[in-house]
């Protein structure tokens, strides 16, 4: 394992931006404009990182009216490099790969994903409401990263999981020496006694039946989205063209299946026109068909629904956590 002191943060993040799109972790989002001792500290930023590879407002290509032909034009995508995603984020966008590349691969996100490069940051202190470990993952969860990183002390100890994440850590070669065996230890310490922090729910998912008396807490949901909006795996959308006499834009745009006109119907017919329908539709494709298509459920445990829920909707409480 390598290490950087942190006196050389400033110097890493230079090289690394000197081939890469650096889009670091800030309060509200990922950025390009961020603080690099800060973004060490901060927990996980109020939106999470699947943005960077299924953006809110997506331009998909360009068409332009050339005589009597239509020339389409696709955007390329630049190489990003995450730096310091979280365990619970990664494991979003791990999520949005298998239904993004289910049966028919999504090029667009394909394209973002395969030209994006993950430096994860382990988390060391866990908020009240993440509960990863009860989703089957942890603080140090590791996969999809290419480079796995955990702040200890004076110095950052990273772990090159990829070819990618080898590559990195050659470019910046300069600025890092050999791990400590105590610094090796301290890292795998810090791992455990965050896992600890981290509350464990006891979930029970057989509660989540058609007619189960759990979605009447729909009753004070204001259908406003922003669980939809905040959660690392929901992946609704919409696609729209914007036409301007010779030229043109098809852009996709997130969508929520919180929202009453989702499910509209040209004929007026609107399959889950009350919120109870939208809150059980949308808990239990989390927790009960995503989990029987693909053996997981669509969660990472961010907690982010939870704290961002202007009402208090509890998904623990939801799911009968204890």
């Amino acid at each position: 394992m390598k290490a950087l002191d942190k006196a050389n943060l400033d110097k890493f993040v230079e090289l690394l931006s000197e081939e890469f799109n650096v889009y670091s972790i800030t309060d509200t989002d990922f950025s390009t404009d961020f603080d690099n001792n800060k973004a060490l500290e901060i927990l996980k930023p109020i939106k999470s990182a699947k943005e960077i590879v299924f953006p809110q407002t997506e331009p998909l290509f360009k068409f332009d009216l050339v005589g009597k032909e239509i020339v389409v034009n696709e955007k390329q995508n630049s190489t990003n490099l995450m730096l310091w995603i979280k365990p619970c984020d990664v494991r979003g966008i791990n999520i949005l790969k298998k239904v993004f590349e289910k049966d028919v691969k999504d090029v667009y996100f394909a394209n973002k994903l395969n030209n994006t490069i993950f430096v994860g940051l382990a988390c060391n202190n866990p908020s009240r409401n993440c509960f990863c470990t009860s989703v089957s993952i942890t603080p140090y969860y590791k996969e999809g990263m290419d480079v796995f990183a955990t702040s200890v002390n004076g110095a950052i100890i990273f772990e090159a999981l990829t070819e990618k994440g080898k590559e990195v850590l050659e470019k910046v070669n300069s600025l890092l020496r050999d791990a400590t065996k105590d610094e090796v230890e301290k890292a795998k310490e810090i791992h455990l006694q965050a896992e600890n922090k981290v509350r464990r729910y006891n979930f029970n998912t057989s509660r989540l039946t058609w007619d189960s008396d759990v979605w009447r807490i729909s009753e004070i949901c204001l259908s406003c989205g922003i669980c939809t909006y905040l959660c690392p795996t929901c992946h609704c959308f919409d696609i729209i063209d914007e036409n301007y006499v010779y030229e043109g834009e098809r852009i996709r745009i997130w969508d929520s299946c919180m929202y009453s006109e989702y499910t509209l119907q040209a004929s007026g017919h609107n399959p889950r026109a009350y919120r109870l329908q939208r809150l059980r539709n949308r808990i239990m494709h989390k927790f009960v068909w995503f989990k029987e298509m693909f053996d997981e459920y669509a969660c990472t445990g961010c907690g982010r629904c939870v704290s961002y829920c202007p009402v208090n909707i509890s998904l623990i409480e939801i799911l009968g956590g204890v």
